[in-house]
Parts: C-alpha cells; sequence; structure tokens
C-alpha cells in the first residue's frame, strides 16, 4: 500500500487531501512525464457516483482518519511503464502525489510522483 495524498477536491474518493479510495489506477502507459499521467479512479462528486463507488471506499482509513490515527494507504495500479516507480503495473513509490484542484475529470489530474526510468 502507498501513502496517497491528493489535492483533487472535486474528486468524491477525497478526504482532506487523502484518498479514501481502496485502490486506484494511474493511467498514462505511454507517458515520458507526470503531465502525461493520470488517476483513472477519479469520480466526480454527485449522488450517482457516491452511490457506484461504495465498492472501493476504504472505510475502515476514512474511520481512523477522523481520529488521526492512520493514514489512508490504497493500493496503486499503474499502467504508465515508463516510470521508475512501476513494478509489474504496481506503484511501490513510498509516497504518492495527485495533483489539480480544479480537475471535473479524470484527465485533468496527474501523477505528480512520476519519475521517468
Amino acid at each position: 500500500m502507498n501513502k496517497l495524498k491528493c489535492n483533487a477536491v472535486n474528486c468524491l474518493y477525497n478526504y482532506d487531501a487523502l484518498c479514501s479510495a481502496e485502490t486506484i489506477k494511474v493511467q498514462g502507459e505511454q507517458a515520458m512525464g507526470s503531465g502525461a499521467t493520470f488517476c483513472g479512479t477519479f469520480s466526480s462528486k454527485n449522488i450517482g457516483n457516491y452511490v457506484s463507488s461504495i465498492t472501493n471506499m476504504n472505510y475502515g482509513g476514512a474511520a481512523k482518519q477522523l481520529f488521526n490515527t492512520a493514514s489512508m494507504e490504497p493500493h496503486v495500479f499503474c499502467d504508465a511503464v515508463n516510470c521508475t516507480y512501476n513494478t509489474n503495473q504496481l506503484c511501490n513509490a513510498d509516497d504518492v502525489q495527485i495533483q489539480n484542484e480544479v480537475s471535473t475529470s479524470a484527465e485533468q489530474t496527474e501523477c505528480q510522483t512520476f519519475y521517468p526510468r
């Protein structure tokens, strides 16, 4: 699991700049830099998306976060094969940063942790 910070405030998984998803997928198979990556798990805040995302929520992490006892650490799958942290489509970075405060779609986010091989 990775510690994941996210500033995509329009994403329903964003909980105090932490990701409340159980798993996420960073996309951008041919990316050569962070600008060509994006969080494929991003889901805009609306009632329909809340209902459809119930099975991917990290409820235990969210509950612990209420008491500041742990940070949420989702499993991070990654398509960015040119990233040094990608090992068999799993991110092995200790900390992952997803960026873009004004994002309203997955393609407007990016993985700032991307580091080219």
